[in-house]
């Protein structure tokens, strides 16, 4: 992605609700692809409460260790369907949280030309987020909401 903009992870949270509520995770929607999304916490009290979804407590202290989120008007999603990196540019691959900036600067031209020459238009998602729920795990999360 090539980013367009930064916000708060609060701001980034009332923006989602308001403008972009398909990014706020609904188990209760029949399409699998809207029980998840990247709005996984609720900024609206004094400290942020965590939706239903893919995540849980565990995951807490990593998914609000950085303070932004970043948005994009110009993306390439693959979800499901990944595209292989060739060996050329695997110095790009990072493991775990965080970025790297200067160590990329080589990369940086010939990655854009690569990912522009396999065809695929921006911002259409190429393949289904990795993390959907199966339809039994959906049905099971709607319950105990329903519970409550």
């Amino acid at each position: 992605m090539q980013v367009t903009e930064k916000m708060t992870l609060r701001e980034y949270d009332a923006w989602a609700e308001e403008y972009r509520p398909e990014k706020v995770p609904d188990p209760r929607n029949r399409d699998p692809r809207r029980t998840v999304g990247d709005a996984i916490y609720d900024f609206s009290g004094d400290a942020p409460l965590k939706r239903p979804g893919p995540h849980n407590e565990s995951n807490r202290k990593t998914d609000l260790d950085g303070k932004y989120a970043l948005l994009s008007e110009y993306f390439f999603y693959f979800g499901n369907q990944p595209v292989a990196l060739p060996e050329r540019l695997r110095g790009l691959v990072k493991r775990g949280p965080g970025h790297r900036a200067p160590e990329n600067d080589p990369y940086v031209e010939p990655f854009v030309d690569w990912l522009t020459g396999l065809g695929y238009r921006p911002n259409v998602p190429q393949g289904d987020p990795q993390l959907m729920r199966p339809r039994s795990v959906r049905v099971e999360l709607i319950r105990k909401l329903q519970r409550r």
